[in-house]
């Protein structure tokens, strides 16, 4: 399992960077991917690192609203 958790954190920051890097709509939507993935299959702390590299692109893209609104996630469970 944290072979698993390792190989998506890592995917997680390398769309993350590709949002960053001028291209915000892939890696938000890769991110988006991830945190499905994350939800249905990972422990609550992976899900949790989607939901705040989401947020820093909305941030980035000054999308404050839409920032908070995927950090007012339902509780996570731990």
């Amino acid at each position: 399992m944290r072979h698993v958790i390792r190989a998506t954190l890592l995917l997680v920051a390398g769309h993350f960077t590709m949002a960053l890097e001028g291209k915000p709509a892939s890696g938000r939507r890769a991110v988006q991917g991830s945190l499905a993935h994350a939800s249905k299959a990972g422990p609550a702390s992976l899900e949790a690192r989607c939901r705040i590299s989401l947020a820093r692109i909305d941030v980035g893209e000054r999308k404050f609203q839409d920032a908070l609104t995927t950090l007012k996630a339902p509780a996570l469970d731990g």
